[in-house]
């Protein structure tokens, strides 16, 4: 027999079909709006992306600017005077990167190519303009390049000035300037190309002046706003805004679903109201239904409990595991007997004993109540579960602890997808930096061909023995340049010949090119007698390790001297890296450098540990199978 109130429910079929409505619709229109923010997500994530090339483009375009600045720099020699200005600046704009090249003694235009057009700027005094000379006052006092505008010009149109500060004996000299129309300074972002795909561009500036953001792109009313996405370049304080012309497309893709959403909720409760209006055919339907329906939220509150998450209890002050349920058990492989015999520090991974306890001690000690961390056990077959831990205690402020919850999730699917993340983005950072050595490349050719025009100068002086010395000296300090920016680029970016030298080659290169870098005293052995073992893989991993881990030591040590010594022991290949600097805190060792040291070494299956010996400084072993 039915309850006579259930039976009351059931004779207002039109209510329950309403019902039946809401709720169909609510959980339609719930969906939507996920499907809703997966789109919004994916706008963002483009937006960001195109950001991302914009500012590529335009630190590349900025690059160059400050390149050719300091090549005409190089032309100044100790009195002041530069050498060869029409030509080297000629050779410079035949690229059509520049408009125009300037040198500013004290801050005076007075050379300027090409001359033709932009007479009137001669004699001009940049630092004596109170409305132009914030901008070059900021380069001066930042000495580095600073780029102003963009701003009209006094011979006309309108540019983008950057200005590099020289100085000769660690005096003040002037500045170096590349003027660049603004038309071909805005294409070298690729703002027209975006515009054809139905985004918004826009460029501001604040102005030192006014102090009031200007805009150099047409405004468009509502742009930008909270949704658009910016980007800011140091370099000349600007502001890049980038958004979509129709904001609401993400609303119309979700609208045909939210349409379908409504008309199944109606069809829904249209079908239930049909169903409940003969409720002496779906009397026994009915109680069946609702037997079936008791039993099911039974069963899924029973698989939700057992399989979602591992729970356990554990006394805080032995880290004994008081109860635990099966889901943890099948996350670590043992059975509950098993897991009373261990404490939870015992199943901890060693390098992330530290952090845990530390946090333990917070909560017996009351600082906090509860904590979250991801963390490694060791399972019953050795293998490394990456678990997401949380904590809660479960006595009242104030009285003795005595049990603690722990909820424990299996995060091992999520970093095995990060992993592979990481190591598609050292992929793509191998790919990159081969680009990048490419592109300086060129502009180190640029430099040489400043270099052979210096140097076809010299017969015209063999009559004129000092300024063919001091031609000669310039020259000299020219090409060491060059040399340091080769070694350096060589240095950052070697990746192509990694897989074809032998490991004693390849380290002997490092060290040398290590010491050419710093005076720290870096010394280097290699003890390997199968090279034929290692993998490619390996080589490369183990080199860029290194090579991370020297480059800490150079940036951030404060060291005197540093040994690498890598030595092959029956299948294992063993690394030590160790210096006598200032170490390293416990902030230093989640950074993303060493977050990246830590998975390339997991990558290739090696284990990983910093010590800080008590002679002082920083010591990092790590260990990789061959076989």
């Amino acid at each position: 027999m039915i309850p006579k109130s259930i039976a009351t429910l059931f004779s207002r079929p039109g209510f329950i079909g309403l019902l039946t409505t809401i709720l169909l619709a609510t959980i339609g229109f719930n969906t939507t709006y996920l499907s809703y923010k997966v789109s919004e997500e994916s706008d963002r994530n483009e937006l960001l992306g195109l950001l991302g090339i914009m500012e590529s483009n335009l630190e590349q375009y900025l690059s160059h600017c400050k390149s050719a600045a300091l090549m005409m720099a190089y032309t100044i020699n100790d009195q002041g005077e530069p050498q060869d200005f029409d030509s080297v600046a000629m050779q410079l704009l035949s690229n059509d990167r520049f408009d125009v090249i300037e040198l500013l003694p004290n801050g005076v235009i007075e050379y300027v190519y090409p001359l033709n057009g932009n007479e009137s700027v001669l004699g001009y005094n940049i630092l004596e303009d109170p409305n132009r000379n914030l901008e070059a006052l900021k380069a001066r006092e930042l000495k580095q390049m600073y780029f102003a505008g963009p701003i009209p010009l006094r011979q006309g149109g309108n540019a983008i000035i950057g200005r590099l500060p020289v100085y000769i004996k660690n005096e003040f000299w002037g500045f170096s300037a590349i003027v660049v129309n603004t038309e071909k300074f805005l294409n070298s972002l690729g703002i027209d190309e975006l515009n054809k795909n139905d985004l918004l561009v826009q460029l501001s500036k604040v102005n030192p002046n006014t102090e009031e953001e200007e805009f150099f792109l047409p405004t468009i009313d509502g742009f930008p706003e909270s949704s658009s996405k910016k980007v800011s370049v140091r370099e000349g304080d600007w502001n890049i805004y980038l958004g979509f012309k129709n904001n609401t497309k993400s609303v119309y893709a979700v609208v045909p679903m939210a349409v379908l959403s409504l008309l199944l909720a109606l069809i829904g409760g249209f079908f239930v109201m049909e169903i409940l209006k003969k409720p002496s055919e779906l009397e026994a339907q009915i109680e069946k239904h609702h037997v079936d329906l008791q039993l099911s939220e039974r069963k899924y509150r029973s698989f939700f409990e057992n399989a979602a998450i591992g729970v356990a209890h554990i006394n805080p002050e032995t880290g004994e595991f008081l109860s635990v349920n099966e889901k943890l058990c099948n996350i670590l492989g043992y059975s509950a007997n098993e897991m009373k015999l261990f404490t939870f520090n015992e199943l901890t991974h060693p390098d992330d004993l530290e952090l845990t306890n530390r946090r333990q001690k917070d909560i017996i000690s009351g600082s906090i109540r509860e904590f979250s961390i991801e963390k490694r056990y060791i399972g019953k077959n050795g293998q490394q579960v990456y678990v997401n831990v949380t904590v809660s205690p479960l006595w009242k402020s104030g009285e003795k602890p005595t049990t603690v919850i722990v909820l424990i999730e299996d995060i091992s699917s999520k970093k095995d997808m990060e992993q592979k993340v990481l190591e598609g983005s050292i992929q793509a950072q191998e790919i990159q930096k081969n680009r990048i050595a490419l592109e300086i490349h060129d502009g180190i050719v640029q430099e040489l061909v400043a270099s052979a025009i210096h140097a076809e100068s010299l017969e015209k002086l063999k009559n004129n023995p000092y300024e063919l010395s001091h031609r000669i000296t310039a020259l000299v300090a020219l090409i060491k340049k060059i040399t340091n920016d080769a070694r350096d680029v060589s240095h950052n970016l070697l990746s192509a010949d990694v897989s074809t030298m032998k490991m004693s080659e390849l380290f002997s290169r490092l060290e040398q090119q290590l010491k050419s870098l710093t005076s720290i005293d870096f010394r280097m052995e290699v003890h390997i007698l199968n090279e034929e073992d290692i993998s490619d893989e390996i080589k490369i991993n183990i080199f860029r390790v290194i090579q991370e881990l020297s480059t800490n030591i150079i940036k951030h040590s404060k060291a005197t001297f540093a040994s690498i010594t890598l030595e092959e022991i029956a299948d294992d290949l063993f690394v030590n890296v160790r210096d006598n600097g200032v170490g390293m805190n416990s902030q230093s060792t989640i950074g993303i450098g060493t977050y990246t040291v830590r998975n390339r070494i997991s990558k290739i299956g090696g284990t990983l540990q910093y010590n800080h010996p008590d002679s002082g400084g920083l010591e990092v072993t790590f260990s990789v199978p061959l076989a």
